[in-house]
């Protein structure tokens, strides 16, 4: 009796732990044998937020962007302080 029911257990266990594997697969999300375009254009503008004579030399710099995949579309928005040397 209590083999049986040790059998019964790790049955149950495969069957409910199988789907939450299935649910969590990158196959499950993504399509791997389809590619998708994306489009887009970037807006950025910079200013100086912190002179250097105070101790900063910061730059900040923000950016826009929009993209468009299978007629849709989508908005991003960036934004990071820079010093002069690490501005490309």
């Amino acid at each position: 009796m209590k083999r049986c029911l040790m059998v019964l257990l790790a049955a149950a266990a495969c069957v409910v732990g199988r789907p939450a594997l299935a649910h969590h697969s990158f196959a499950a999300t993504y399509l791997e044998t389809q590619t998708v375009t994306i489009e887009g254009e970037t807006v950025t503008s910079c200013f100086m937020v912190m002179p250097p004579e105070v101790g900063g030399g910061l730059k900040l710099s923000q950016a826009l962007a929009r993209y468009t995949w299978d007629g849709e579309s989508g908005v991003g928005m960036v934004e990071r302080s820079n010093t002069d040397d690490q501005i490309a």
